[in-house]
């Protein structure tokens, strides 16, 4: 229900009238001081919107030590004193200054001590631009300035990982995604799971005491090589966590080396600025912590068969070598019997040589199959499978809550506002007003019909005039009564010689004596 638009001839004060003393019967009777600046209180805020939107410049900005900001908002004309307390204070996301252009909500109020007018702020956005972006620009230039982006502060990730730690929720795709990359990439490997919230409030602490529980107490958990901080994409507001001051400093201070797989591709987030290693995705995240363990078996294969020539090539080269030696004069005689040794050998070497690639090579293809039947049969497989499963109901119960919850959130609101503008106090007013208004429509009836009833009765007198006995007597004429019964004579027979009687005039009367008669 919006409020009534301001008019000075209807500001009533509580008790002494009008507030501006016109037509007032005590407008030389003095009031207090309290009492003028509880009308002027009542008059403001009773008559002015209850939501009030203002754009301006801060300046005389001062943060009090309880919490509360104090600080004016001017243009080039004018200025007026605003408040925001801590409640509201604390749900800034970007850091007032003065000089800044904001568009403040609030409500004026009066605060009665000092006989001050200010604006209470309930909430401010900056002029141009996003809260969320504005507080992102200037959290980058400050970390920025403290040297927290520098390449040099960043570590290498470790070639060779056992270990890997995911910070991350505990439900939703993205956990899902890097467990099932690690273990098709790499099954040997040891992953723990540091579940926390990822987003909304609370979100940005638990992700920097995770960092910091796992930087202390690696050593108890079997050593920790890598971190994996990641989620899976959404707006600005829902991965706002990663772009905490506490979170970047938390990243920054670990030992550990970590990845950032935050988001998409798209999204650059203040962790992805300060981490070791950014990764476009959470899967993207998993295939940079470690290698597929088929190729690194393939490179090892590879590398041992280039070992293989490499030797065979050496053993050549000292062969020929041991047969130009033997083949000089000192050597002549024997050097059929070492040729027929050095060819049994040869033979020997080359049947070793053989049996041994195909004993490796067997070996490693059963490896390889061993690897395929554990990835689908193995507690890893359906590890992740069941955690797929119980992420995806937890998922669906998650949604169907929030749902609840907002349908119950949306509910209460409606049932708040309904309150809001039917409760106690404003029906109060509502009837207040509705008296106020019935006994003015009241007093100017009452008026009305008086002044009706005047008009006929003036109306009525002027009639009664017009016809009356003095307008009569008025215009030459008389009236004749028996001066003793003082009954009105109409006929001169009626009258006797003798007689009194009195005769009336416009102005005075006369008495007189009957003569004679006559028709």
């Amino acid at each position: 229900m919006s409020r009534p638009r301001f008019n000075p001839s209807k500001a009533k004060g509580a008790v002494q009238g009008n507030l501006f003393g016109a037509g007032s019967r005590n407008n030389n009777r003095p009031i207090s001081v309290s009492a003028l600046t509880r009308m002027i209180k009542r008059a403001l805020e009773d008559h002015l919107p209850e939501r009030i939107i203002v754009a301006g410049e801060i300046s005389n900005l001062k943060q009090h030590a309880s919490g509360h900001v104090y600080f004016s908002l001017k243009d080039a004309q004018s200025q007026i004193p605003a408040v925001m307390w801590k409640g509201r204070a604390n749900k800034v996301r970007f850091e007032l200054a003065n000089g800044l252009a904001v568009i403040a909500t609030g409500q004026v109020e009066v605060y009665e001590p000092q006989g001050k007018y200010q604006l209470m702020v309930t909430k401010v956005v900056p002029e141009g631009m996003g809260a969320l972006e504005l507080a992102f620009r200037q959290l980058k230039e400050k970390l920025a300035g403290e040297g927290l982006f520098e390449p040099s502060a960043k570590k290498a990730l470790p070639g060779f990982v056992r270990t890997v730690a995911l910070v991350t929720s505990e439900t939703g795709a993205a956990v899902r995604d890097m467990i099932r990359t690690l273990i098709r990439r790499f099954t040997p490997l040891r992953i723990l799971l540091y579940p926390v919230a990822v987003q909304g409030a609370g979100a940005a602490e638990q992700i920097a005491g995770a960092l910091g529980d796992l930087d202390r107490q690696k050593e108890k958990l079997g050593g920790i090589d890598l971190i994996i901080l990641g989620r899976g994409g959404g707006s600005l507001e829902d991965l706002w966590a990663f772009n905490e001051e506490v979170v970047a400093r938390a990243i920054f201070a670990c030992r550990i080396p970590i990845i950032s797989a935050v988001g998409h591709e798209t999204d650059v987030t203040i962790a992805d600025m300060v981490a070791d290693k950014r990764a476009a995705t959470p899967t993207a995240g998993a295939q940079l912590a470690v290698p597929v363990l088929s190729e690194l078996l393939d490179g090892l294969h590879i590398n041992r068969t280039r070992l293989g020539r490499f030797i065979g090539q050496t053993v050549q080269l000292c062969r020929g070598r041991l047969e130009r030696v033997l083949a000089s004069r000192f050597f002549r005689e024997p050097l059929a019997e070492v040729m027929s040794k050095g060819q049994r050998l040869d033979e020997v070497s080359a049947r070793l040589g053989k049996a041994m690639s195909e004993r490796l090579g067997g070996a490693i293809k059963r490896t390889g199959q061993l690897e395929r039947r554990l990835l689908r049969v193995g507690p890893s497989a359906a590890l992740a499978r069941a955690a797929g499963e119980v992420s995806s109901v937890r998922e669906r119960l998650r949604r169907n809550t929030d749902r609840r919850v907002l349908r119950a959130e949306r509910e209460l609101h409606y049932k708040m506002v309904a309150l809001a503008r039917w409760g106690p106090g404003q029906l109060i007013r509502v009837k207040d007003a509705h008296l106020r208004a019935a006994g003015g429509r009241l007093r100017r009836g009452v008026q009305v019909a008086r002044d009706i009833q005047l008009k006929r009765l003036e109306a009525l007198e002027a009639r009664l005039r017009a016809v009356g006995p003095e307008r009569v007597l008025a215009r030459g004429y008389s009236v004749t009564t028996d001066a003793a019964s003082g009954q009105l004579i109409t006929d001169a027979e009626r009258l006797g010689v003798g007689q009194e009687i009195l005769t009336r005039l416009h102005k005075g009367h006369v008495e007189s004596t009957v003569k004679t008669t006559g028709a």
